[in-house]
This record gives structure tokens, sequence and C-alpha cells, in this order.
């Protein structure tokens, strides 16, 4: 798109928190602007597949840990660097924030930023932890082999990650905990969102023609 990336006087301002129990529902879709949560969420999946631990799993594994880590993932992505903006909500490249304006939404939208902002996170700490994200070896119905292989790479990740902080942080074991604890939050917001999905925008896609339902998108919420 012409004119990017924006600058930083460019964006937009976030807009107040909605009331509780208010629910306008998504915008109109306008031709004009990116479909954000599309694109991130097909970055993340690139992401996934530039691990060399990647190519080592199944076609049905390397299925069941992408549709199952790639919400969390981008999550993690998009809170990190709305952070780098000085935003305490996740905010877009061209400053918008989620479509939908409701309490639930705003909730699972925001919850995984406050934590960035409370250990004021790193760049190496948010690639690192990022890593360790993606590695899970405890995604259900995952073959033993690739929870091995997984699991492996995770210890790597994990092992830097320690590393990192015993030599760049005051408290090291204690800022490492808080940054793992960082992935609980993640795995919840994840689950808030697939529910929030189930409830609010199945419904609707009911009604809609097949060709206008992306399927990567209900395969992660579904997943």
């Amino acid at each position: 798109m012409p004119g990017w990336p924006l600058q930083k006087h460019q964006m937009k301002p976030p807009p107040p928190p909605p009331s509780k129990g208010e629910f306008k529902g998504p915008p109109e879709h306008t031709p004009d602007r990116k479909q954000w949560f599309f694109y991130n969420l097909m970055t993340t999946v690139e992401y996934a597949k530039t691990f060399m631990f990647f190519n080592k799993l199944s076609s049905q594994d390397k299925l069941i840990l992408t549709r199952y880590v790639t919400l969390a993932c981008m999550n993690l992505h998009v809170s990190y660097t709305s952070m780098e903006k000085k935003f305490d909500v996740p905010i877009n490249p061209d400053g918008s924030t989620s479509p939908f304006r409701d309490g639930e939404h705003y909730t699972a939208m925001v919850m995984s930023v406050a934590p960035l902002l409370r250990c004021q996170i790193r760049n190496v700490e948010y690639l690192l932890l990022k890593a360790i994200c993606l590695c899970n070896p405890a995604v259900p119905d995952l073959s033993s082999h690739a929870q091995e292989v997984i699991s492996t790479e995770r210890e790597l990740y994990a092992n830097a990650l320690f590393d990192h902080c015993l030599r760049n942080r005051p408290d090291g074991p204690g800022h490492f905990a808080q940054l793992i604890q960082i992935i609980d939050v993640l795995e919840r917001q994840q689950r808030m969102q697939k529910d929030l999905h189930l409830l609010h925008v199945v419904p609707r896609l009911q009604n809609l023609p097949k060709e206008y339902v992306i399927r990567v998108i209900e395969d992660i919420m579904d997943g």
C-alpha cells in the first residue's frame, strides 16, 4: 500500500474502552483497509515454517501445531509491537484497533499487553519467548515423535532466555519466571478469543456464501 509504513504522528489514537455489555459488532467492510487479523495470522504461520525443526514434523503434526499456537504467537507479536509504539492496547500499523466494540472483546484484546509492560520486556526476550510459545509439546494430539522434537527445541530457547536474563537483569531468575508466566496469559487469551469467535462470528458466517468464509481463520479459531 502507498505511504507505508505509517509514521508515529499518523497513528490514530485508540478508542476508549467500551461500556460493559455494549456490542456494536464489526464495522462495514471497506476495500481500502487491510484485514489485519487475517494478515497477522498468515504471517505467523509463515514464521513457524522458518524453523528447522518444523521440517522434521509430519504434515499432520504441522497442522495440529500451527492451529493451536498461531493465535498465541500472533497476540504476543501484536502486543509487543504496540508496546514499542507506547500504546497500552494492541494497535495495527494503520492505527486501528479491534473492529469489535464490546467489553468481552476488549478484555480479550488487551490482556497480553499489561504483562509485557509490567516486566518491560526487551527485544531479545520477546524473540526467545515467542519461539518458546511456538514450541509447545503439550499441544493435544501431537505424535510422540513431534512431542520429542518440539520439547528439545523448546529447551534450547528456554535455556537461552534464562542465560540472557542472568546476564542482563538484576533479578535474572525472577525475571525469567515473569516472562514464562506470560505464556499462561497468552493461552487464556487465545481460549477467550476462540470462545468469542464461536459466540459472535460463527452464527453470522452461517448466513454467508461459502466463498466469503476465510478458511485459514476458521481452521485456527476452531483449533
